[in-house]
């Protein structure tokens, strides 16, 4: 069985593709429209309950990446900040070249299948 994995995406088409995708590959999905949605739903979940990774966009309303990322890694909780980060960022964005708070992965959209689970399947763990 596979800890969840949070998609924290604004575009409703590219997170419902991601979920979509994670599903097919049995692995239990949360998300959320953006940083303030997401850290809501982590804040409420129990520690067994948490993902293993999120994968999130930076350019969202309310709470954009870059914020969501150093809420994630200065949580109070450890085990809400040390949940792996995975930064989706769309090719030839000004985001995606920028230094962000911490060291996380980073993938460029579109992106195929294969390097969505090859990432997944990586950070993901028990």
């Amino acid at each position: 069985m596979h800890k969840p994995v949070m998609v924290v995406e604004d575009d409703m088409d590219i997170r419902s593709n991601f979920i979509a995708a994670l599903k097919l590959e049995d692995y239990p999905v949360y998300s959320a429209v953006n940083g303030v949605e997401a850290l809501r739903l982590l804040e409420s979940l129990e520690t067994s309950a948490l993902p293993g990774c999120i994968i999130i966009d930076l350019m969202m309303p309310e709470m954009n990446g870059k914020e969501f990322i150093k809420k994630i890694k200065e949580h109070v909780n450890k085990d809400i900040s040390s949940i792996n980060l995975v930064v989706a960022t769309a090719k030839g964005n000004s985001e995606t070249q920028e230094p962000l708070p911490y060291e996380v992965e980073r993938l460029q959209k579109p992106l195929g299948l294969d390097d969505l689970y090859d990432v997944v399947e990586r950070l993901n763990r028990d």
